[in-house]
């Protein structure tokens, strides 16, 4: 096919939908490796949680929980149905499926391998995000030996992390060519509207970094997208 200058040859359909389970499947298994890493580097680093500094109204208990099945269970549910359908969409799956006309069909695929290669790099950049953020990582509330978190990713938006996970979304969105990503990740934006606050009021009533968070939110006033929010 020739395509934008370029002549390639086009997979097929169960060579696209087959990259797609082995990026989503590597970023989970990236996922949950180095959420087990982290978990004792932040303890070591930042020492036990704070049962205090941490809300405990109903609400708040539900943020993470739906956090975490809004994030992972469109895309493994995705996954498995396409594997266990020889790696074709299973015929449901066009209920929820893009309409063939939002781009001409010869973009299509493209694009799609274009979302994974894009999904894939997201692993580099959290890294990155992880690499700075020991002390603060999944958690509501502070530690006992609580530190300010400013540089690399954080000096540009206060939650990079999350807004890792929407980015994710949106690739998914073209990955999988479905509808559904994209209203996870409008129940994601919804959930962090809630769970920021939470976190960040615990970090300014902290009594180690209080008054340098609150400094802190006014030199980096964007929470996930610079400029926007």
């Amino acid at each position: 096919m020739y395509l934008a200058g370029l002549h390639y040859t086009i997979p097929s359909p169960q060579g696209v939908e087959g990259l797609v389970v082995l990026t989503t499947a590597d970023f989970f298994r990236y996922i949950f490796w180095k959420l087990r890493a982290k978990e004792a580097s932040t303890e070591e680093g930042g020492g036990l949680a704070i049962p205090e500094s941490a809300s405990r109204s109903f609400l708040d208990k539900l943020v993470s929980p739906i956090q975490g099945l809004t994030a992972l269970l469109p895309p493994a549910v995705y996954c498995t149905a396409v594997v266990l359908n020889n790696f074709q969409q299973p015929a449901w799956m066009s209920r929820f499926a893009f309409p063939e006309d939002i781009v001409q069909p010869e973009w299509k695929t493209p694009l799609r391998l274009a979302a994974c290669a894009a999904g894939f790099s997201l692993k580099f950049v959290l890294d990155r995000i992880l690499s700075h953020s020991d002390e603060r990582w999944r958690m509501i509330g502070c530690r006992e030996k609580p530190r300010m978190i400013q540089t690399g990713p954080y000096a540009v938006v206060r939650h990079p992390a999350y807004s890792v996970m929407l980015l994710q979304q949106a690739f998914y969105s073209v990955m999988c060519w479905s509808y559904v990503p994209l209203a996870s990740l409008g129940i994601l934006a919804g959930v962090f509207a809630i769970k920021m606050p939470i976190e960040e009021k615990a970090a300014k009533e902290d009594d180690v970094i209080g008054n340098d968070y609150t400094e802190y939110m006014k030199r980096t006033p964007a929470r996930v997208i610079p400029y926007v929010w």
